[in-house]
């Protein structure tokens, strides 16, 4: 989750079956709520992501982070209370964390780079695909 811009990335390589992708992850929120989660399983995922959250940047990094939140228009006090808000999950907090996943997947925009017949296979999938070698564009009937 990217605090700043507020989107959701996932990346995949070599991916051979796009439409199997981009239907799990619309199914993200349901497998989140129908998670048997543990003390010890959410702990982990608090320690990771917390960590991920607040590593060390260098100077570049710092540079980078300030630029990319004025790109997108972030409010600092904001982001810090998301990652002061990752130390105070809860169990009971999993209901609530699958519904966000789900409204930001209501408004998502998938974007994806491979294998150009695998993702014209799939292409109903997408309102456009887009060769890159090309330039030419195919818009989904």
């Amino acid at each position: 989750y990217e605090s700043a811009a507020g989107t959701l990335t996932t990346m995949l390589a070599s991916d051979p079956n796009v439409r199997a992708s981009v239907e799990a992850l619309a199914q993200m929120p349901q497998a989140l709520n129908d998670m048997e989660l543990t003390e010890e399983s959410l702990n982990g995922y608090i320690l990771s992501a917390y960590s991920a959250a607040t590593s060390p940047q260098g100077l570049l990094d710092e540079v980078m982070s300030a630029m990319k939140m004025d790109v997108y228009g972030a409010d600092a006090e904001r982001i810090l209370a998301i990652k002061r808000g990752i130390k105070d999950a809860t169990l009971s907090d999993q209901a609530e964390a699958a519904e966000h996943i789900s409204a930001v997947l209501e408004d998502a925009t998938y974007c994806v780079a491979g294998n150009e017949s695998l993702i014209r296979a799939d292409a109903d999938c997408f309102d456009e695909v887009v060769s890159w070698r090309s330039g030419t564009e195919d818009t989904a009937e």
